[in-house]
């Protein structure tokens, strides 16, 4: 497991308040995939301590199973196992993380839906700090504000993706045959990391419609054209400070510095949806509509191909319980459903 500590300016100082996490998300499948007839798989859930995203299997629909059934049940009851423990005051503070392996046990453990799914989740412990299981090519982005006289965002940590071969991700799954040991084995094996984290941060989850589709540099690209503004505010920068990160910002994100009325989970939305709609642009037509291997390695040569796939965004902002952005999380549904976000 990695652990990177939080920077110089936010340590030694005596009774930090705690941090809380703002999120939004947005999803759409791809057009081709759709034409096909498959169901939408991907699901997140969102708290103020908790994010998760699942990507079900699309697969096991041609055995006549719903692919979005094992990881809505997943993510339902992850939420009821972080909720659980943030009402006994039981969220550990200074892990190593593995405890989120048994949140994630207990609640396959009460799921029944037959299918299969990766899984990612990321928990607030309450001494700033994320707990973050992978199982699977969901992935995570944690960025941060360089400096005021710098308007950029840097990434400070990603999670690496779990695979078994190239294009067979880890999955958590549950058949008639399966034994229920088995996949307790796959999430114990799950790839688990703690890393600080800052009022003003951005963390970006995702679906590997995401991942696949868009290169690091263009996620970061899309978020500082969104929500500079956004993480200035949440780092209390002075009237002075942000009008020098407006000065030195890019045209583009020049007018989203401005824009700071707007509430947080609104830009957080936007940002989702700029997210999903570049991923599904970046698919190239020449490899969907290709007729056979051939013309479809040829037009590959010619473009990089991405995935026709379930595109899902979860964007959020860390900011200090007492912040207003705090109390945006009470005006949207606690566990939005794939279906819910087209």
């Amino acid at each position: 497991a990695a652990s990177l500590a939080p920077s110089a300016s936010f340590i030694g100082k005596a009774a930090l308040p705690p941090l809380r996490l703002v999120s939004a998300s947005a999803a759409r499948q791809h057009p081709s995939k759709k034409a096909a007839g498959y169901i939408y798989a991907d699901a997140v859930t969102s708290t103020q301590r908790m994010l998760g995203v699942c990507d079900g299997i699309s697969g096991v629909q041609q055995m006549g199973l719903r692919p979005d059934e094992l990881p809505l049940q997943m993510l339902a009851q992850c939420q009821l196992g972080i909720n659980e423990l943030v009402n006994r005051g039981r969220v550990p503070v200074n892990s190593d993380g593995h405890w989120l392996m048994e949140l994630i046990k207990d609640a396959y453990d009460r799921t029944d839906a037959l299918g299969a799914t990766t899984a990612l989740l990321v928990a607030l412990e309450e001494n700033r700090r994320l707990a973050i299981a992978n199982i699977g090519d969901c992935a995570l982005l944690l960025l941060r504000l360089s400096s005021v006289g710098d308007a950029r965002l840097v990434n400070r940590f990603r999670t690496d993706a779990l695979r078994y071969e190239a294009n067979k991700p880890v999955q958590l799954m549950r058949f008639a045959n399966t034994n229920p040991a088995d996949t307790h084995l796959v999430i114990s094996g799950a790839r688990m990391n703690t890393v600080g984290c800052e009022p003003g941060d951005l963390i970006v989850m995702g679906s590997d419609g995401i991942f696949d589709n868009l290169e690091d540099e263009e996620i970061v690209s899309i978020l500082e054209e969104f929500c500079l503004g956004l993480c200035a505010g949440s780092r209390g920068l002075s009237a002075d400070d942000a009008r020098r990160l407006a000065q030195s910002s890019s045209t583009r994100a020049r007018g989203k510095l401005a824009d700071t009325g707007l509430p947080a989970v609104l830009v957080l939305q936007q940002a989702a949806q700029a997210l999903v709609d570049a991923a599904i642009a970046n698919v190239s037509t020449e490899v969907v509509n290709a007729s056979g291997f051939q013309e479809a390695e040829a037009a590959k040569q010619r473009r990089r191909p991405g995935s026709a796939d379930d595109t899902t965004a979860l964007v959020a902002m860390v900011v200090e319980a007492s912040s207003p952005a705090a109390g945006s999380d009470l005006f949207r549904p606690p566990s939005p459903t794939a279906a819910a976000m087209f």
